[in-house]
């Protein structure tokens, strides 16, 4: 090996040492049993949480390549929403076996053409060993709610039992006895923190749920509601950091003066297009509040952008940036507004909107960080809901699909010029049994003798690609027949492995790192003006 090929394999080796390290903080949260972490800002604010892709966007990482781990974990949580950690792990582990690998003289061309194959032999393993709901003879209800009971297993809402898993299905199927005739989408579900309280007081809200207000402090309750939804500005010009010149004190009072006609004339306008609530992006200049009030609208101010969005989807309209360009058809409606009391804080509920059928869940919990956490499983477990819905097939959980993908992969025979890249093929088989071996460590349970079992069961064709880790009893059994099963929608598994197995051979096939220089200003270059002399 000459001495550029020796820096270039090292310089591997140094990338893919960062990832473990990054793969080892969070390898013990995997599974029911993981272990959560405490996350401190520069504040000294914390944050309590098991979830892969938060603990990972929470990290201060400098190293260029270990940050390539986070956009991972952040892709996978854009796209199914579960299976955060797993893609981490999964891409940790497989280079941690081709270190081995390059340590012992493979190149990397073999180890990269290598994963290639397995990959793809482990994609279309899954997509043989899926299995349909209707296979089963189950409902879809009983489906999602076996997928949220997995989702939620490795989540702090597991120890509230079925009361969440009962407001998950609840709001994208509606009840069983009167179910929706079509399943709510990801952004038709609001959800809505609130600390203090039990969690236990959490519960499923009909309509929209909006965590402000009214400006006058009233409380409401009126049917058949026309809203304006705007991004209007009723602020001052104070606050608006404006100045306003005047020589005279009689030029401060004709400001102030025009000021205040101005606003009056927005609102008689709104009045005058029959608007009975009006919900804006920002906030709402006193005056403006007084002069509304005298016009019998009520008003809610500093809604935020996303509120805002949530809002004007709901009652079908839109985000109204200049009155005067407004039509009167135009205007959201509301079946029932009303003020509802959340622990001692009052909020408004929009209900009956007519589109959408958007519903809101009220999460309740006594600490901020653990409503935080709250959040974040449901919104988990809604995504991993919506995988299944897309793609109406599902595996079972618990690394039983690994244990087979890993027990198929090894039966792999190569051609005669393939003898170098099958090495890393049986070590990503090797790689992929990672999963089961770290939730089982992290229950406490005996891991050689689990994979021994697994490995005995598996070698006698005993119910394939259902046969996983129980962790409550300990054993590797069918997850199928559990009760609740343990199963997963096809969609996340095959977006893990997917993205482990890229984000593998990316890192591998890097052999520097690069940093830019800072970016130039356009003068500095010579873009504009004289160029320099030379």
């Amino acid at each position: 090996m000459s001495k550029q090929e020796h820096i270039s394999v090292q310089t591997t080796i140094d990338n893919i040492q960062q990832c473990l390290k990054v793969a080892d903080i969070i390898q013990t949260t995997l599974g029911p049993y993981g272990s959560d972490k405490l996350i401190v800002n520069a504040r000294g604010e914390t944050i309590t949480s098991n979830d892969g892709a938060t603990i990972l966007k929470c990290m201060n990482l400098q190293h260029p390549v270990a940050r390539l781990l986070v956009d991972a974990s952040s892709t996978q949580d854009r796209s199914v929403g579960d299976g955060t950690t797993s893609v981490v792990l999964l891409t940790a582990e497989l280079l941690r076996a081709a270190m081995n690998l390059l340590s012992s003289g493979l190149h990397e061309t073999y180890i990269i053409d290598g994963y290639k194959q397995a990959a793809n032999m482990a994609l279309q393993i899954i997509h043989e060993v899926a299995v349909s709901a209707v296979t089963h003879n189950l409902s879809v209800h009983q489906v999602v709610r076996q997928i949220v009971s997995t989702s939620l297993g490795s989540k702090v809402l597991n120890v509230f039992g079925v009361h969440f898993i009962d407001l998950i299905v609840e709001a994208i199927l509606g009840s069983e006895s009167n179910p929706l005739t079509k399943p709510r989408q990801i952004h038709q579900i609001c959800l809505v923190k609130k600390s203090g309280g039990s969690s236990h007081e959490s519960r499923l809200v009909s309509g929209l749920v909006l965590d402000r207000p009214l400006c006058s402090g009233a409380t409401i309750s009126r049917n058949n509601v026309t809203m304006l939804v705007s991004n209007l500005n009723f602020r001052n010009w104070s606050d608006m950091k404006a100045a306003v010149a005047v020589t005279t004190y009689q030029d401060g009072l004709d400001a102030g003066r025009l000021e205040r006609e101005e606003i009056r004339r927005i609102c008689t306008h709104i009045k005058s297009l029959g608007v009975e609530l009006l919900i804006n992006l920002g906030p709402i200049y006193p005056v403006a509040v007084q002069c509304l009030t005298d016009l019998s609208i009520l008003c809610i101010e500093n809604a935020g952008f996303e509120l805002i969005k949530l809002v004007a989807m709901a009652t079908n309209t839109i985000v109204v940036s200049d009155v005067t360009q407004i039509e009167a058809n135009q205007l959201g409606r509301a079946g029932v507004v009303e003020s509802i009391l959340i622990g001692e804080k009052s909020s408004i509920q929009l209900s009956d909107c007519g589109v959408g059928a958007v519903c809101s869940i009220l999460l309740r919990s006594p600490l901020g960080s653990l409503v935080d956490e709250a959040e974040r499983a449901c919104h988990d477990a809604v995504c991993a809901v919506h995988a299944f819905l897309e793609d109406p097939r599902v595996v079972a959980g618990g690394g039983a699909v690994h244990f087979e993908i890993a027990q198929r992969v090894r039966q792999f025979r190569p051609e005669l010029n393939q003898d170098k890249s099958v090495l890393a093929v049986y070590a990503f088989a090797d790689a992929l049994e990672m999963i089961p071996r770290t939730l089982a460590r992290n229950a406490g349970l005996d891991v050689p003798m689990l994979i021994t079992q697994a490995h005995t069961l598996l070698s006698q064709q005993h119910e394939a690609a259902t046969l996983g880790v129980d962790l409550e009893k300990g054993e590797i059994t069918n997850l199928f027949k559990l009760d609740p099963a343990i199963i997963e929608p096809v969609q996340i598994l095959l977006h893990a492995v997917r993205s482990a197995s890229t984000l593998a051979q990316t890192i591998l096939n890097i052999d520097e790192v690069v940093y830019r220089k800072p970016q130039q200003s356009a003068k500095s270059l010579g873009l504009f003006g004289p160029r320099p002399k030379r």
